[in-house]
């Protein structure tokens, strides 16, 4: 489970990669997979649709989740989206994805804030994620 007792050449190899590649590359490496995740997978949410419907709106929560948007801002942005279905503001998906931008960036306008850092005094960042 924990890969103590397996030597087989695959893990050898696995293991050279990830000290070659460094904590700056493996994180580099996630976060590229999440950010294709999301785009990758809108992309081909909307290839070919020109309505929106409960399947895509399912499909882009799916891919929210997916992202590790958390389950309380996926509920918020598909709320959104979906009232400004019943008022009629969306009425292709093209609109659709600037909506979720709009509400993207409304979500990160609270913490979009430089970060205060004392070179005076040692300090240490947290990153966690779902996954």
């Amino acid at each position: 489970m924990f890969g103590f007792k397996n030597k087989s050449p695959e893990s050898k190899s696995a293991s050279a990669d990830e000290k070659s590649t460094g904590l700056w590359g493996r994180l580099k490496t996630g976060l590229s997979r999440t950010r294709e995740g999301i785009t990758d997978g809108l992309s081909a949410l909307v290839s070919g649709k020109k309505t929106i419907d409960d399947e895509v709106l399912e499909e882009l929560e799916t891919r929210l989740l997916g992202a590790d948007m958390g389950v309380e801002l996926t509920m918020e942005i598909i709320d959104a989206l979906q009232a400004r279905l019943k008022r009629n503001q969306l009425d292709d998906v093209d609109q659709l994805l600037l909506a979720l931008r709009e509400e993207l960036l409304k979500a990160l306008e609270p913490v979009n804030q430089p970060m205060a850092l004392y070179p005076t005094s040692p300090w240490v960042i947290m990153m966690v994620g779902v996954n």
